[in-house]
């Protein structure tokens, strides 16, 4: 299997920059793994969620591909 990834994203530091409560968001874990949820002791870092742009979800609309 092949890794492919997204350009480099803002990852936080949680004591740098405080997880919001009770918002979904990615997240990494001790073992380098992201995971989306809500912000859980032992986390190693935090990110907002990517944002889909309008240019991009309209095409998916008119595609099909996206309800």
């Amino acid at each position: 299997m092949r890794y492919h990834a997204a350009p480099p994203g803002e990852w936080l530091h949680p004591d740098d920059s405080t997880p919001p409560k009770g918002s979904k968001i990615l997240m990494l874990n001790a073992g380098g793994i992201a995971t989306i949820g809500l912000w859980q002791i032992g986390m190693a870092a935090w990110m907002p969620l990517p944002k889909v742009g309008p240019e991009l979800k309209d095409r998916l609309r008119d595609e099909g591909r996206l309800k």
